[in-house]
């Protein structure tokens, strides 16, 4: 096996451990064992955009 194809099986693994953990998170806020809909992965992303950037407020 060439370092390509090593590279691209390590790439392959970390995604798939990337998946399972988004679907834990998922599973914790909201409770459910149910795939994850387009309504609730729309609440997800904007409750992450909201807490990853610090809103300027005006004083």
């Amino acid at each position: 096996m060439d370092l390509n194809q090593s590279k691209v099986n390590e790439l392959l693994i970390l995604l798939q451990d990337t998946n399972e953990k988004v679907e834990q998170l998922h599973r914790l806020m909201f409770k459910s064992n149910n795939p994850i809909t387009n309504q609730e992965s729309e609440i997800a992303r904007k409750r992450a955009l909201r807490l990853a950037i610090p809103v300027k407020r005006r004083r």
